[in-house]
């Protein structure tokens, strides 16, 4: 039985006692004394019932703080299985972050890896650059030397051509280019060939600027080399003079250009020049018919393209000083093709002839 129900039924029952033990006080002539009891207890019993009634209030009012509380209990419930949800997700999300950091440990060593092999693949990259960079100064240096080779025969050309002159046959009354010469003298002396001064009574001497004379009788004939000297007709003591250089401090591989005029009517104008290389020294010829048109000469051999034309013209080394004069270029022999094979007299050969005809 609820404890609420059963204290007002106390109540009720001892009041009862109260009132037969009252009545049995009257009837014993108490009845004053109880009265005032009664008095008393009814005025105890109006403030029991006061106490209950505010107890009853509490009571309810506690009924209703328990409810509010279930309801916080409740909720409480609710928010600890809401943190329950999010802490297995938080667990889930961590094994899952746990994850990805093993594979990004795995990542960083691949990584590590292959940034190991890229420093070595660098570090050979650098030494493949080093012996590149060794490789572009030796090219740098060889194409200076080109350079210095291709300013050499440039020079050797513009020093050599003025001293440069082309030699016209009259024959019937019309100039055949018939070779080339080159001034050995300030007053006009020219060496060349004897063979082009042998095809004709009269000459015609052009000089680099155009200037053209007239070849005089005066012509001198080596006795053995295929060499002449032939004064230009005329009182000038100004012509441009060749240098003459040294024929024996030639080496085999040295650069010479040569200059002249090709034997070709309708080429007109300046000298044409040519570069190569000394191919042999003192090369002598085997061959009867050559050693008797040509003498018992002992030849320089180079590789400069020339022709019939250039006959007579220098040889010059890259400082531009004459080296030879270019007498022979075969193409056939017996039937034989000698495609490159051209042949200079040396000029220390020629210097003793020189200084006997025009006094050195």
């Amino acid at each position: 039985m609820n404890k609420w129900i059963l204290i007002p039924i106390l109540v009720i029952l001892t009041m009862g006692t109260v009132a037969n033990g009252a009545l049995y006080a009257i009837e014993r002539g108490e009845r004053s004394e109880l009265e005032t009891q009664l008095e008393d207890l009814q005025f105890e019993f109006s403030s029991l019932h006061g106490d209950m009634a505010a107890l009853e209030e509490d009571f309810f009012s506690l009924q209703g703080g328990f409810s509010g509380l279930e309801d916080d209990v409740s909720s409480l419930e609710s928010l600890v299985a809401g943190f329950e949800g999010d802490i297995s997700s938080l667990k889930d999300g961590v094994s899952a972050l746990e994850g990805d950091v093993s594979s990004l440990d795995d990542n960083v060593s691949n990584l590590e890896g292959s940034v190991g092999e890229l420093e070595t693949g660098v570090s050979d990259l650098q030494g493949s650059l080093s012996s590149l960079e060794g490789i572009v100064d030796g090219l740098k240096g060889e194409i200076d030397a080109i350079e210095v080779l291709e300013r050499s025969i440039m020079e050797a050309a513009a020093a050599i051509e003025p001293s440069v002159v082309r030699i016209d046959a009259i024959v019937q009354g019309s100039a055949i280019p018939n070779g080339t010469g080159v001034i050995v003298s300030d007053d006009g002396w020219v060496l060349t060939n004897a063979h082009v001064l042998e095809a004709a009574d009269s000459f015609e001497i052009v000089l680099a600027g155009g200037e053209t004379y007239g070849g005089s009788q005066q012509v001198f004939w080596h006795d053995t080399l295929d060499i002449a000297l032939i004064k230009i007709d005329s009182n000038r003591d100004d012509f441009p003079v060749a240098e003459l250089g040294s024929s024996s401090a030639l080496s085999v591989g040295e650069q010479v250009v040569t200059a002249g005029f090709p034997f070709m009517p309708e080429l007109s104008g300046r000298a044409s020049f040519t570069a190569g290389i000394i191919s042999a020294t003192e090369r002598k010829f085997g061959v009867e018919e050559i050693t008797s048109e040509f003498g018992d000469v002992e030849w320089l051999q180079f590789d400069a393209s020339i022709n019939y034309g250039n006959s007579g013209g220098p040889l010059v080394n890259t400082d531009g000083e004459v080296v030879g004069i270019n007498t022979l270029s075969f193409k056939y022999w017996d039937d034989l093709f000698w495609e490159g094979l051209h042949f200079a007299v040396p000029i220390d050969d020629v210097k003793p002839f020189i200084d006997e005809v025009i006094g050195g």
